[in-house]
């Protein structure tokens, strides 16, 4: 699945979260999406007695911040498919981050 997900050292964020499974890969310094992952990165670098409600933030914001010209919500299918391609990479990573 990681050969799937290329730009390495472009993302700060999904590179750091690929490095885990992937040592050698290069950490990019730009967030790229900073609209809707900049809160999860907050989330990442806080401390850890911090991160649950900084995280919560990222959850509540994450879909209108990815979606700024939708009106109304879409259904799940079809929120797996219309979402941009960074973000599919994204969940991949974070996917393979947490292992499941």
């Amino acid at each position: 699945m990681l050969a799937l997900i290329v730009n390495d050292g472009e993302d700060v964020l999904l590179d750091r979260i690929i490095v885990s499974r992937s040592p050698d890969r290069k950490i990019g310094t730009v967030l790229l999406y900073p609209k809707p992952y900049g809160r999860l990165l907050k989330a990442v670098d806080a401390p850890a007695d911090s991160q649950a409600p900084l995280l919560k933030a990222f959850v509540e914001h994450w879909y209108q911040a990815s979606n700024p010209d939708q009106t109304r919500r879409r259904s799940a299918i079809g929120i797996l498919i219309g979402i941009p391609m960074a973000t599919r990479t994204l969940k991949a990573g974070l996917i393979l981050a947490v292992g499941v």
